[in-house]
């Protein structure tokens, strides 16, 4: 719980010249933007960003529906933004669907609150359980892809719970497109002067997962409140872009398990040769 919330005027909210598509299938909306880039050797790659899993064994049909709509977008990159289960009895479920998601290069992921706040595992058991799973853990380092030399992910520790570094952005070499992975956008709050990359994708906040109309989000669990709840975000000082998420799963709020006007989904961003800012689409 925070008590007062900060504001960082650095950051401003922004909306792509059309909106994102919003294709659902059932209750999972899938956000679609063409992301321009200079490296040609980007141009027509796709990333999905997906955070907020929360596992909870929420059924056979809901597994199975999560794995075919990421598996359909055929992604090169898969990341994920923390928080994957609800509790330890979890785990082996949750991981099993993580194996099961398809990317045609590399799949990455950060740790979220969740995986901080408890001791379920130290990090190199975390780091053992995303290995088998096909993904690469990132915590405060940079990974550059082998196959792909236009592009760098950095992963940073969960801002509440663990021992975040931003320091370790500044290794991604400048004359690539760099991403940044961050559970909560709270990371990246009152950052200016900071080098943090291209893009920075965070989840966390649900995106208030009640919200109301004419009022938006009641809570997002973050100290800067309403600031980063969803959607993109354009820092002024350098023009780096960033997306909060809403994430594919729910937590109990406080007692109420579920989602009103605010939908689950994932984004997927098309790299296009070019310059600017993100655009939606359908792709």
């Amino acid at each position: 719980m925070y008590i007062g919330f900060k504001h960082d005027p650095d950051w401003l909210p922004y909306a792509p010249e059309t909106p994102g598509d919003a294709s659902t299938s059932s209750d999972l909306a899938v956000r679609q933007f063409r992301l321009p880039v200079a490296a040609p050797a980007l141009a027509g790659k796709r990333l999905l960003f997906f955070s907020d899993l929360h596992w909870a064994n929420q059924g056979r049909e809901h597994r199975e529906r999560l794995i075919t709509q990421i598996n359909a977008i055929a992604a090169d990159w898969i990341a994920f933004g923390g928080d994957l289960i609800r509790f330890l009895e979890f785990a082996t479920a949750a991981f099993g669907i993580l194996r099961e998601l398809r990317a045609g290069l590399a799949k990455l992921a950060v740790l979220g609150n969740r995986e901080r706040i408890h001791e379920w595992f130290g990090m190199d058991r975390w780091h053992a359980l995303y290995r088998e799973a096909g993904f690469e853990l990132l915590v405060n380092e940079t990974w550059l892809d082998p196959a792909c030399t236009a592009i760098t992910f950095t992963g940073i520790d969960d801002p509440r719970w663990g021992h975040p570094d931003l320091r370790c952005a500044e290794s991604a070499p400048a004359d690539r497109f760099r991403v940044l992975l961050t559970h909560s956008p709270d990371a990246v709050g009152h950052t200016t002067g900071q080098r943090l990359g291209d893009l920075v994708l965070a989840g966390h906040t649900h995106g208030g997962q009640i919200r109301l109309p004419l009022v938006g989000a009641l809570y997002t669990s973050s100290g800067y409140w309403r600031q980063f709840d969803r959607g993109w975000r354009r820092r002024q000082s350098d023009g780096t872009q960033l997306y909060v998420t809403t994430g594919v799963g729910e937590t109990r709020y406080p007692m109420l398990e579920r989602r009103i006007l605010c939908p689950a989904e994932f984004a997927v961003f098309e790299f296009v040769q070019g310059a600017g800012e993100a655009v939606g689409c359908r792709l």
